[in-house]
């Protein structure tokens, strides 16, 4: 290379490039050299013009392309093939005459790109929002070479491409090849179950775009060890080149949300795996495929999937997806990472989660442990909630207890924090809930007669404030 390859910042040119080097088994783009771009010129060439339904594949991408024009012959493909696949062969700097490239500035413009050639431009002879007021987009061989790579570093679903493209610099961008190159190899192993002559469509492999866009990070993030590789600024771009139905839909979880997903596959993955489980929809005695894959292809919902979408807003819909698997823990990371609860306070509710349970397994003071635990997380109301607890702390004094069950600052701390811009007091029962649940579990609670609540209820949407 004349100059030091790295990512542009445009996500169809940096899947490309990832792609490349995905082809090459390469770690990043800037490991790559002119014997890679020529081995992957010539395979896109031949699953260009040769594979059927490789060119299948790309009809929804490469909209009017000599490629997927069904009236051009092979030789023509070729041809085409030989002009803007391997343009990277008139690659040199840029003097200052020339017209530079728009995505690698150091290298002169050999072409003029337009819709057929970068997805979701605009076509020939359309001047609006062009450089200088030209049409198309100047642009080198390299850059031409990446975006012709780019549909196979992208999931098919629904008839458009999925991809992934992670805002980082060069050494941290782990995830963005993590990701790629896991799609690569399942690309090139649906390519592979159709013969090149053999006049078939390209595997389409379903789903919703924001379950597939949550489950590949999941997928990809258990795969590594690396703590380095987190899931930090991943956009999932889900796009469509074909006709008048060119459009693009943006996926892209908050920052804290990612941060918190991301911690969970490595400090709680058991018990993600055990809530992820749990919430996926189904009918009343319905059976469930037998695997994750399976449900996600067959456009089945997941209730915790969906809601990572609202956070941090509806924190409280996604909390009762979580509830279910006992594990504080991965309670602890979300209230940390998405609702920005301080330590203190994280501690306080745990605290009296544990002091709850005490209470309500204590044979001399309450001895109904499920009963009581109803009463709690059910409260409909901040008076009966109150109630409920100074009932139980009368109970512990009467009873000449050696702990009060709450103190003063206990109790402001927990429910009448200052920070609050509302007053969630709802937010404070839910999560000691979750903690006086996990520990009436760990005692052994025979829960099998309490009335399940549907996983993702927002009853407390309705509730006195």
């Amino acid at each position: 290379m004349p100059f030091e390859l790295r990512w542009t910042g445009h996500p169809f040119i940096d899947i490309g490039l990832a792609t490349l080097a995905a082809m090459a088994g390469k770690q990043m783009p800037s490991m790559l050299d002119e014997q890679d771009f020529r081995a992957a010129a010539g395979k896109l060439k031949f699953w260009y013009s040769q594979h059927h339904a490789a060119r299948n594949y790309i009809s929804t991408v490469f909209t009017n392309s000599h490629f997927t024009q069904p009236s051009m012959s092979q030789e023509q493909r070729e041809a085409y093939a030989d002009r803007y696949l391997f343009a990277f062969d008139h690659d040199h700097l840029a003097e200052v005459s020339e017209m530079k490239c728009v995505f690698f500035p150091e290298l002169a413009a050999v072409e003029v790109a337009y819709r057929q050639h970068i997805p979701l431009l605009n076509g020939e002879d359309v001047g609006n929002f062009s450089s200088l007021g030209r049409d198309g987009l100047p642009v080198s061989g390299l850059a031409l070479l990446a975006v012709h790579a780019l549909p196979f570093g992208c999931l098919k679903c629904g008839g458009r491409l999925l991809g992934f493209h992670q805002q980082a610099a060069e050494g941290t961008a782990v995830m963005q090849m993590a990701l790629t190159r896991a799609i690569y190899e399942q690309n090139m192993r649906a390519l592979a179950m159709v013969p090149p002559d053999e006049k078939a469509k390209y595997p389409d492999f379903g789903g919703k775009p924001k379950l597939r866009y949550v489950d590949q990070l999941i997928k990809t993030r258990q795969r590594l060890s690396d703590r380095r590789a987190n899931l930090d600024y991943i956009t999932g771009y889900y796009f469509s080149n074909y006709g008048a139905g060119a459009e693009i839909e943006i996926l892209r979880l908050d920052h804290t949300v990612l941060s918190f997903v991301n911690r969970a596959q490595l400090d709680a993955n058991s018990a993600w795996n055990q809530a992820v489980a749990l919430n996926w929809v189904r009918k009343k005695q319905e059976e469930l495929e037998p695997d994750d894959e399976t449900r996600i292809a067959g456009g089945r919902r997941n209730l915790l999937y969906e809601r990572l979408f609202q956070l941090p807003d509806n924190a409280l819909a996604f909390l009762a997806c979580i509830r279910g698997v006992h594990d504080w823990h991965l309670i602890e990371l979300f209230i940390e990472e998405v609702m920005a609860m301080d330590q203190q306070r994280i501690d306080t509710y745990r605290r009296l989660g544990d002091l709850l349970a005490k209470y309500a397994l204590d044979r001399d003071m309450e001895n109904q442990p499920l009963s009581f635990y109803i009463r709690f997380s059910r409260a409909r109301s901040y008076t009966m909630l109150r109630g409920i607890i100074r009932s139980a702390a009368e109970q512990i004094y009467r009873m000449g207890g050696d702990t009060l069950l709450f103190t003063y600052d206990d109790f402001i701390a927990a429910f009448e924090h200052p920070s609050e811009r509302t007053h969630n007091w709802w937010l404070a029962r839910d999560l000691i809930s979750i903690r006086l649940l996990e520990q009436l579990h760990k005692a052994k609670v025979d829960f099998s007669q309490i009335e399940q609540e549907q996983p993702g209820s927002t009853a407390h949407e309705d509730e006195e404030e």
